[in-house]
């Protein structure tokens, strides 16, 4: 540590010597000293850095002091230039993720006289939020978690990207404020309490982490939502100023209509072309960069997309072959989540290196309580294990950037539900429905499909019926039932897309966060570029459902391309992984680990016997006992 100049502190790691994620911390508060921040920056030094800093603004007419804290995993621009936290002028940030197309907002600043110290996209987004305050984050592409602090006003500002992608919590108890890219090191700061949320522990059993809403299971601490941005700022008297949230992006008011009249020979042209884009942003890197690669579409497109451009240009950072990863189950008799087959055709097919690792119900248990710390609340199922273990072979290998097929699941089409709010839609036009009912293409079957088909009359039945177990075990309030749609209430395609986006996949994509980030690598999901996102949901319904097929305007996007066994399934699971073999093979150790559980006891005040719970009610209390122990709650 070095004192470099009045109210700074910098500390600064040789570059490269640590490749980790970037975490961010800042606090306003009188009772917070630099000894006490520094510790509570140091419970993310699993994201970076390859050099950190803290900056002090003490407010010496109020009693309160600003920090400002920063561990870095250089992405783009290596040099000490792009240290952070970065400051010109007044301002100052701290920033976590990665505006894609920094370079074209540059030559935009450079037209109005900016000047730039550094080739970072940190100095862009520092130098456009002074050029147009809060409205910059319109012009970004990519995934952002950042806080600009002006020492001159008095004001601090946090922004989120448009899905979620990079995360950020906050704290506050009126008088005190602080924000980190992760809550552990909220926990650290000694004005934050450390005691679980009960009541929405509840909703966990129920619908699982609570990504869809601000609250964390840790009460008191929430997260900032996606698309919003956060203003507080420091009164002359010294309080604190009513946090305002505020949001700049809504899926749902960005697409209001749909485009009837393009062609669907276009419209596939146009997605191509989106799709192409958004890989092509998502390659800028000054480190190595792989691919995540199950045995579906979404990934295998990117894949693709990458070999087509490497034929135009050299891509330094993936050399002439790329390399992918995969999670697989070949050694696992009778597994039905073994994608392998799919994986090495593909890789065979688009001649890529292609690593796969195996994950097991021993190394799940064996690595359950770090794999917790790091997801920072239970999960809810042992799919998210397996990303971890790609994630961490990923890492092995050198790789820093890692793209994956995240997010188009989600806007394309790509779950069941979205074929029984297709046919809830067209419930009073029989005929358009039929495709579905018959063809052999759909996941659903016949009786299925004709259930969907009138599910929309009877979705408070069928959500009461599927929730009777969860209710009569636990005692739960009924409004717990109510805090998300349930899907067959979905009565139009748009209300089962825009329910996916907004209260879905942010739980996906916290997941993948934090796998990655606990292994060293920035992952990046092409599928959420925002022009894509947008595009797709402006073409008629009937280009994402036709004939039995979900996803059909990717499937014929890339029929021609891919292998028609891995453009044309219908059974795609991304990263299983057989967690009901895995609870049964562990039964005994699950059930003496929650008995041990104050919380277990706290939410199961009818002390129902654990025999009667089901396979995933398992799972979540017992990774509930593992969080309760690893943080001590």
């Amino acid at each position: 540590m070095g004192f470099t100049r009045k109210g700074v502190f910098e500390f600064h790691r040789k570059d490269h010597e640590n490749r980790i994620m970037c975490g961010i911390l800042g606090s306003i508060s009188a009772n917070t000293n630099v000894v006490q921040f520094e510790r509570a920056l140091k419970t993310m030094a699993h994201r970076g850095p390859d050099g950190y800093g803290i900056e002090v603004f003490p407010q010496k007419s109020t009693g309160k002091t600003v920090f400002l804290g920063h561990q870095r995993l250089s992405i783009i621009d290596l040099t000490a230039s792009a240290h952070q936290p970065m400051k010109y002028q007044n301002w100052t940030i701290v920033y976590n993720g990665e505006v894609l197309n920094y370079k074209e907002l540059r030559s935009g600043l450079e037209a109005k006289g900016y000047s730039f110290f550094s080739n970072s996209d940190t100095e862009v987004v520092l130098k456009s939020f002074i050029e147009k305050g809060p409205e910059c984050v319109h012009a970004f592409r990519g995934m952002w978690a950042f806080a600009i602090w002006n020492e001159s006003t008095k004001m601090l500002f946090l922004s989120r990207d448009r899905f979620g992608i990079k995360p950020m919590f906050y704290y506050t108890n009126g008088e005190e404020f602080a924000f980190a890219s992760e809550i552990k090191a909220l926990l650290s700061l000694d004005f934050v309490p450390k005691s679980p949320a009960i009541e929405d522990m509840k909703s966990f059993l129920v619908w699982g982490p609570p990504e869809y809403k601000p609250e964390t299971l840790f009460s008191g601490i929430n997260k900032l939502m996606p698309s919003h941005n956060l203003l507080v700022e420091i009164k002359s008297n010294g309080a604190l100023s009513e946090i305002k949230i505020k949001q700049y992006y809504s899926i749902k008011e960005k697409v209001t209509s749909k485009n009837l009249l393009i062609p669907f020979l276009r419209a596939i042209e146009q997605y191509r072309d989106y799709h192409r884009k958004a890989v092509d942003y998502s390659l800028v890197s000054d480190v190595p960069i792989g691919c995540a690669l199950s045995g579906g579409l979404d990934s295998s497109s990117n894949v693709l997309v990458i070999n087509s451009l490497l034929k135009e240009k050299r891509i330094p950072n993936i050399g002439e072959k790329q390399i992918t990863f995969s999670a697989v189950y070949k050694d696992q008799p009778n597994c039905s989540c073994d994608e392998s087959v799919y994986i090495n055709q593909l890789s065979d097919f688009l001649t890529v290196i292609n690593k796969q690792v195996e994950p097991t119900s021993d190394r799940y248990f064996n690595e359950i309580e770090k794999f917790i710390w790091h997801q920072e609340e239970p999960t809810g199922g042992a799919s998210v294990f397996a990303g971890w273990c790609v994630a961490q072979l990923t890492a092995q290998f050198g790789i820093r950037v890692s793209l994956d097929g995240q997010g188009a699941d989600e806007y394309l089409g790509g779950y069941n539900a979205f074929i029984g709010a297709y046919l809830a839609q067209n419930s009073l036009s029989p005929w358009k429905n039929w495709p579905f009912f018959f063809s052999k293409h759909n996941n659903l079957g016949f009786a299925k499909a004709v259930k969907y088909h009138f599910s929309h009359l009877f979705s408070k039945a069928s959500k009461n019926h599927f929730f009777t177990r969860l209710k009569r075990q636990f005692g739960l309030d009924r409004k717990l039932f109510e805090e998300r749609v349930f899907f067959t209430e979905y009565k139009k395609v748009d209300d089962a897309s825009f329910d996916f986006l907004i209260n879905g996949l942010p739980t996906l994509l916290k997941f993948g966060d934090r796998n990655y980030m606990a292994h060293s690598i920035e992952s990046r999901p092409p599928f959420l570029d925002h022009e894509l996102v947008e595009f797709c949901l402006s073409l008629p319904n009937e280009f994402i459902l036709r004939e039995g097929w979900t996803k059909y305007i990717a499937r014929k996007a890339f029929e021609n391309d891919l292998p028609s066994e891995i453009v044309w399934r219908r059974d795609k699971m991304g990263f299983p992984a057989p967690e009901e073999r895995w609870v049964l093979e562990k039964n005994l150790f699950l059930e003496e680990a929650v008995k041990k559980s104050k919380i277990f006891r706290e939410i199961n005040p009818l002390q129902t016997p654990w025999e009667t719970f089901s396979t995933n009610t398992r799972l979540r209390l017992f990774e509930i006992a593992i969080w309760e122990k690893v943080f001590r709650l």
